[in-house]
């Protein structure tokens, strides 16, 4: 994603109606540049390690800055990000090859914002509760159709725990890489913009409608 430069316009402030005055915007070389994926899975990953300044250091950012970002996420409450889990290159492998198979990644806009959606499907309860144990996270619900068709066995995964989980898993995919991509750069959309200008609504709105094509067609271009 091209880095992108915001900061708060003077000349449109309204003092009378201040709500109002959160949507106004202009291009900046002078404010901080959002935060890239990679930099914010350092983040998640590393903050409870190092703590803010190490992070700070090794961004080359402010520690204010990491400390802003980290409470915007929620990253210094435990319990909001999932710790990434130890997995051998055969578990990384076997769960690209689930989410490849039967698996699915999309996006989709609710009344209440942007909605991820990441899961793994199985006919198979036990290859579903082995994921889930590997992972350690992740919701699982249960289909069951009429006779003499088998349970359907899903587990779904949050925004934060997709965030967690396709950083595991995108560079082993094959047929929904592309889709991995899309809904990543869509995370780090949703991540970085709380109240999203014009321009990034639009770009989620392209990634849904591209991602709406893929999913359709059963491939990768």
């Amino acid at each position: 994603m091209d880095q992108r430069y915001f900061q708060f316009n003077l000349d449109t402030y309204d003092k009378k109606q201040p709500n109002r005055n959160r949507v106004s915007f202009r291009k900046s070389r002078e404010s901080v540049p959002v935060w890239s994926l990679d930099e914010l899975h350092y983040l998640v990953e590393n903050i409870r390690k190092t703590g803010y300044v190490e992070v700070a250091r090794h961004l080359g950012r402010s520690p204010g800055g990491v400390r802003a970002k980290a409470s915007q996420l929620g990253v210094s409450r435990l319990g909001l990000f999932p710790s990434v889990p130890r997995l051998s290159d055969s578990q990384v492998g076997h769960l690209a090859g689930i989410i490849d198979g039967e698996g699915s990644v999309g996006l989709s806009k609710s009344i209440t914002g942007w909605v991820v959606q990441v899961r793994f499907v199985n006919t198979n309860e036990k290859v579903i509760e082995r994921v889930q144990e590997w992972l350690g996270f992740g919701k699982v619900t249960i289909h069951r159709p009429s006779a003499p068709r088998k349970p359907i066995y899903a587990l779904w995964f949050n925004l934060r725990e997709s965030f967690v989980l396709l950083r595991i898993i995108e560079k082993s995919l094959i047929i929904k890489r592309h889709q991995a991509g899309l809904v990543s750069e869509a995370i780090e959309l949703i991540l970085n913009y709380r109240d999203k200008p014009v321009e990034v609504v639009a770009r989620l709105e392209g990634i849904q409608s591209e991602l709406k094509e893929l999913n359709k067609r059963g491939t990768s271009p």
